[in-house]
């Protein structure tokens, strides 16, 4: 029989309530999570990038999305609708359960449960930024070394994370000609002072020759 309106809206609170326990019952159960979600957080453009390129190159993977997309369990959205949505809603279910604690009375016994989920999300989510901080920091500490010729292999380390880049000039003369262009590679605990390397083309034209200079893609020589 055809559903009335009426029946749609209650089957609809239904659902969005055994949605809601569901997410209670995984937030208690964080623990075995933990690992998990910060890896998918932190990679996940990649995996965007590459779910697009799958989509777009692959006529039978796109109709194997096209027909997941149908299923109910779905509810018409597409993958990467549904991988978007625990890197979203994370930090707004905090806000909901603080919400929901505000209006539970101190005797209800979900109280107790309320403010144990609202701490394991809170750690899941200073977890998943202290992580996405390191990876971030790892893999800009991998580009400097592979942009300096020569670079010590201790330079790579889990203790030591990169601070800023300033380019300047040699004006003593001690580490190169004065007026050298240098860059200061400045870590937590040590700095790396490299020679830019730099490539001169001059004009072919009749006027004062000019001077262009670009970057090698190693462009960096350390001391």
């Amino acid at each position: 029989a055809k559903l009335s309106k009426r029946q749609m809206v209650v089957l609809e609170l239904l659902n969005t309530e055994q949605n809601y326990v569901k997410i209670l019952h995984t937030i208690l159960h964080a623990d075995e999570l933990m690992k998990a979600y910060p890896p998918f957080v932190n990679f996940f453009e990649n995996t965007k990038e590459t779910l697009q390129r799958c989509d777009s190159s692959n006529p039978q993977f796109h109709a194997f999305l096209k027909s997941c997309r149908s299923r109910p369990e779905c509810g018409r959205q597409s993958l990467q609708e549904l991988l978007i949505r625990p890197v979203q809603r994370l930090p707004s279910v905090v806000l909901l359960l603080q919400s929901l604690l505000s209006r539970t009375d101190a005797n209800n016994p979900d109280k107790c449960k309320l403010e144990l989920a609202i701490e394991k999300v809170k750690t899941v989510m200073a977890h998943i930024n202290e992580d996405k901080r390191r990876t971030e920091s790892q893999v800009i500490m991998f580009d400097i070394v592979n942009d300096i010729d020569g670079c010590p292999a201790n330079l790579l380390s889990s203790n030591r994370h990169f601070v800023m880049k300033v380019d300047v000039l040699e004006l003593s003369g001690n580490l190169s000609s004065r007026g050298d262009p240098l860059t200061l590679f400045i870590f937590s605990d040590s700095v790396e002072i490299c020679k830019r390397r730099l490539k001169v083309l001059a004009s072919s034209t009749s006027k004062s020759p000019a001077v262009v200079v670009t970057h090698h893609k190693s462009s960096h020589k350390g001391y």
